[in-house]
């Protein structure tokens, strides 16, 4: 049987205060906490349970790394009713022709990381795959400005939130895609939320496909949606793209071959003036 064993911080401090490799050893970084699926690191289950993972289950100062599957398709399960907060989320795949799938049927925050996500696709996008379940949410929050890069394929459920966000007084937020975005059912939101003076960005470098009644939000002093070289972006049905920046700009990018349809759809730029702004409302 395997046994996990977790140390304190405090712990760990102190012996490493005692050493003379003080210097060298002291690391800021997240501690990695590595998926083992109670000793088989293809096999399946639920993220909660600390036999999967070789230090027990990943705490609010952890790195939770899903590497590589060597073999088919492993799944890992947020159960719903089990929240879950970790300081980054690590996810790579290297081997091709087999799937790493983490699915979230309850809410994984990642807080306190200015780039939360290290997620590497090598075998290509379709071999990360992350499933958001109906109301429940990927947040990534960071007390300074964020940079938020996510790779492989999204797939988002009625309801759903995928957010990057500042909650500095002064700090900006971009959201970047790497691979296809998928959005179904009513109101699958992902945004980018900025404070202070600085840019809210949400970037597709994959296909996008905002479902019926789907929601794109960039919030800041100024705003931007770009949609990527290669990328197909369609907006359905009742979807809502929506710039709110309380400065001057609020931007949307096509580079290269990137291309739009939208299907019923609502493009909002909605630019708040500021107090003293002669005539409120109008520019």
């Amino acid at each position: 049987m395997k046994t996990n064993v977790r140390y304190s911080n405090f712990w760990v401090l102190k012996t490493l205060a005692s050493s003379a490799f003080l210097g060298s050893c002291l690391s800021l970084h997240a501690l990695p906490v590595v998926w083992d699926g109670n000793g088989d690191p293809n096999a399946s289950g639920t993220w909660e349970d600390p036999a999967n993972w070789d230090t027990g289950v990943p705490l609010v100062g952890d790195d939770a790394q899903l590497l590589d599957v060597t073999t088919g398709t492993r799944t890992i399960t947020i159960s719903a009713g089990i929240p879950q907060t970790i300081n980054q989320l690590t996810i790579t795949q290297t081997t091709g022709g087999n799937v790493n799938q983490l699915d979230l049927n309850d809410d994984l925050t990642i807080s306190g990381n200015a780039s939360p996500f290290a997620i590497t696709p090598t075998a290509g996008v379709a071999s990360i795959v992350t499933n958001i379940a109906a109301n429940a949410s990927l947040l990534a929050t960071h007390t300074g400005s964020i940079t938020a890069t996510y790779g492989g394929t999204v797939n988002l459920a009625a309801g759903s939130l995928f957010r990057a966000e500042s909650t500095a007084a002064n700090g900006a937020a971009t959201l970047t895609f790497q691979g296809p975005v998928n959005t179904s059912g009513n109101m699958a939101n992902i945004q980018a939320v900025a404070t202070g003076t600085e840019t809210a960005s949400l970037i597709f470098n994959g296909d996008l496909d905002l479902g019926a009644n789907g929601r794109l939000s960039a919030i800041g002093e100024t705003a931007a949606l770009t949609i990527g070289a290669t990328s197909s972006s369609t907006w359905g049905t009742g979807s809502l793209v929506t710039l709110q920046y309380f400065g001057q700009n609020g931007s949307v990018e096509f580079l290269n071959n990137g291309s739009l349809v939208m299907d019923g759809s609502t493009m909002n730029f909605d630019w708040t003036p500021p107090e003293n702004w002669p005539e409120p409302g109008r520019r």
